[in-house]
């Protein structure tokens, strides 16, 4: 056991580009051990991290910033990006952290006006796990597992505390609430059912109580075996009909098959990725262009070259081709061992993500389900409604599908305008499902990275998510949320609060003159579907017989060009309209 080293000692106190008579925030940086109480630098995990203190909305710095107990302090924010092995860095330079490297510039940096630590929160943004972004490993050792993942990272966050213990009292720590996406969906649930069990004694190393709060996932990578397909998406989208979705619902199901095998190799691997890949690779356009998987508005010749934008410049600012400038700026921010280690900035890392590539076909749904029930945790999904890749159709799925207790109320729960003003204005920022601890908002016009595209609107969710724990009935109380999309509709209500549904009590008010209606409609439904699968039937036998491929048999009518209809298989279809399938492309934010 080493004594942790004073704060102060992580102070950033000037920066390359950036004028700090423009920046009045506190804010450290640098590494720290994964292993409780060892804080010395020749240990081998050491992760980085960067800290803002709170300000206001106009930027300056609040009040209890640094200061005596933590009763009463702001809320401690911790970012978190995907991948894996990609580095929050995008997070703090790309999406909602107060700098942003001006384009066209070396290395001006100009000031985020919507900067989450103005919330306001202690926002931490950390590189994990090991061997991303600026942090590093000295002896290559990689985290391949969600254990060891979950062991470092609170081991790194107790320290973290331990010398940051301003937002200490006694033993416990202020509310502590995680934010994050895309593969950062599997890291959260899992870090937090690690620390809640942690808090219990149920697994060792505890020295703190850490107070988590809440989780903000943002389009996240929870849950692959409902996540993978994007065939709901892409027929919204008008990139299929309804005969190519039906042959990629049944490749969708050999995905699902082989997920719930265990058998996730390479064979599984392209299979569930082609999902995704084989529908985005037939809307080539005529200059060679498709639509980005991460915002479909875009259209790119490469998913990962340009995406996020800026992502570049970040790149070229923190791992500077030049060893000399690279080195003045780690020592500014006390990253100076990278250099030691071969860790050089890339926005992702190779040898991270492929030690975690199970993850690819690997759940948190138990960890989900556990939080939810455990009830002391509220959780935000929420979705930019152009991403492809961790569209809001897999997310809102894996919720409606979660085996929980309030799985009923949650599945008739309704649905409210999100104004994210709190005016009590009707215009449809985003919309929101809530019951108790559960929220899913669904943001139109943004994509993979919420708030990037929308900084203003972000911050206003997050904002409001950490000061009553969710966006829902507590908000509405408040006027900080819009009412029901149509208040005099009882069937567009939410349950009542003994857990009845709008549709309670519906069967009484038909009568007999409904069921004698009722009945007579069901009849002919039967009617018109026998006498149609006997026309049918007749048909094939008469023509040229079924297709069958594989386990099920489906026939189309396409037209011909000289005028002519032919019934295929839809295996015929999809190979006719759109040719065989292509090779994955999977990147991360």
């Amino acid at each position: 056991m080493s004594s942790p080293p004073a704060f102060a000692n992580y102070e950033v106190k000037e920066l390359k580009g950036l004028d700090v008579n423009a920046f009045k925030t506190k804010h450290y940086s640098g590494h720290i051990t994964t292993k409780i109480d060892n804080f010395s630098e020749s240990y081998d995990h050491q992760l980085f991290s960067w800290l803002f203190h709170p300000a206001n909305s106009d930027g300056s710095p609040v009040a209890d910033s640094g200061t005596a107990s933590a009763t009463g302090k702001k809320p401690l924010l911790i970012w978190l990006n995907g991948g894996p092995a990609c580095s929050s860095m995008d997070g703090l330079w790309v999406e909602n952290g107060p700098f942003r490297l001006e384009e066209g510039s070396e290395d001006k940096i100009n000031i985020n006006e919507f900067s989450w630590h103005r919330a306001p929160a202690y926002m931490l943004y950390v590189d994990q796990p090991v061997g991303t972004g600026l942090s590093y490993s000295r002896t290559n050792q990689w985290a391949k597992i969600d254990k060891e993942i979950n062991e470092y990272f609170y081991g790194f966050l107790t320290n973290f505390f331990s010398i940051h213990n301003y937002l200490l009292e006694g033993s416990e720590t202020v509310d502590v609430f995680f934010a994050g996406e895309s593969h950062a969906g599997h890291y959260i649930p899992s870090m937090v059912k690690y620390i809640m069990d942690a808090n219990s004694g149920a697994v060792g190393g505890k020295k703190y109580k850490i107070n988590v709060k809440g989780a903000a996932i943002g389009n996240g990578w929870f849950d692959p075996y409902n996540q993978y397909a994007v065939a709901d998406f892409a027929l919204s989208a008008g990139y299929i009909g309804l005969a190519e979705k039906r042959y990629w619902d049944a490749q969708e199901l050999e995905c699902q098959s082989k997920l719930a095998s265990g058998n996730y190799n390479a064979k599984t691997m392209d299979l569930c990725y082609n999902l995704m890949d084989g529908i985005v690779k037939k809307t080539k356009n005529s200059d060679g262009k498709v639509p980005s998987v991460y915002d479909n508005r875009v259209w790119v010749r490469s998913q990962l070259a340009d995406y996020p934008p800026g992502k570049k410049r970040v790149e070229a600012y923190l791992g500077n081709s030049q060893q000399s400038a690279r080195m003045a700026l780690m020592k500014q921010i006390h990253a100076e061992k990278n250099e030691q280690y071969g860790q050089i900035y890339r926005e992702c890392n190779d040898p991270a993500y492929f030690a975690l590539l199970s993850h690819d076909g690997e759940g948190v749904v138990p960890e989900i389900t556990a939080i939810l029930e455990d009830g002391g945790v509220s959780l935000l999904f929420f979705n930019g409604m152009t991403d492809i890749v961790c569209n809001h159709f897999g997310n809102e799925k894996v919720l409606d599908r979660l085996e929980w207790s309030q799985k009923s109320a949650w599945n008739k729960a309704g649905r409210y305008i999100w104004n994210g003003k709190g005016d009590g204005s009707q215009q449809a920022v985003g919309f929101l499902k809530q019951l108790g601890k559960l929220n899913l908002l669904k943001i139109p016009n943004a994509g993979h990275m919420l708030p990037m595209d929308l900084p203003e609107v972000a911050l206003a969710m997050i904002g409001q998510f950490m000061s009553v724990g969710g966006l829902g009935s507590k908000v509405a109380q408040q006027g900080m949320v819009g009412t029901d999309i149509d208040p005099n509709c009882d069937v567009c209500k939410s349950p009542g609060n003994d857990g009845s549904s709008h549709f309670d009590g519906v069967e009484n008010e038909v009568g007999v003159y409904g069921v004698i209606n009722l009945i007579m409609l069901v009849v002919l439904v039967v009617a018109c579907c026998a006498g149609k699968a006997v026309w049918r039937w007749y048909k094939e036998r008469g023509a040229k017989g079924d297709k069958v491929r594989g386990k099920y048999t489906v026939l189309e009518t396409i037209r011909e060009e000289n005028g002519s209809e032919v019934e295929m298989g839809n295996v015929d279809v999809e190979e006719d309209k759109i040719g065989g399938v292509g090779s994955g492309e999977r990147g991360g934010g």
